[in-house]
């Protein structure tokens, strides 16, 4: 680790990185996800890592609601990770563009409202099925 005088830090990652969120939902379901960003028409499965897919999966398999949030453009998505998982099943490719993900659109507010899906669905409610 070094911290040096001009605002730069430099340092070394040591240990897996833990998901970019991790909390409790209304009832006490864990839940975890991973925030991806694009500025262009497609999102790229290999955009997570295969460490940041290993801890969505194992957060599945263990009972938490498990996500991707991602960001295409100006819209954003709150992808179950089963549906990220599958997508070369589900979509054919390995990629996905924001028309493919649709069902899962959430609320954008100035801030992403990941929890509230604008088909008035709502992430605590229904994201064991």
């Amino acid at each position: 680790m070094n911290k040096q005088g001009n605002g730069i830090f430099t340092g070394r990652f040591t240990a897996h990185a833990q998901p970019d969120f991790q909390g409790t939902l209304d009832g006490g379901a864990s839940i975890v996800f991973e925030a991806k960003y694009t500025t262009t028409d497609r999102l790229n499965r290999n955009v997570l890592t295969a460490t940041q897919m290993l801890m969505l999966r194992e957060h599945a398999e263990l009972g938490a609601a498990s996500y991707v949030c991602a960001g295409i453009g100006t819209d954003f998505f709150f992808v179950p990770w089963v549906e990220w998982h599958n997508m070369k099943l589900t979509f054919g490719r390995l990629y996905v563009t924001a028309e493919d993900l649709e069902a899962f659109q959430v609320r954008f507010n100035g801030a992403v409202l990941f929890l509230d899906y604008l088909n008035g669905k709502n992430v605590e409610g229904s994201w064991r099925g």
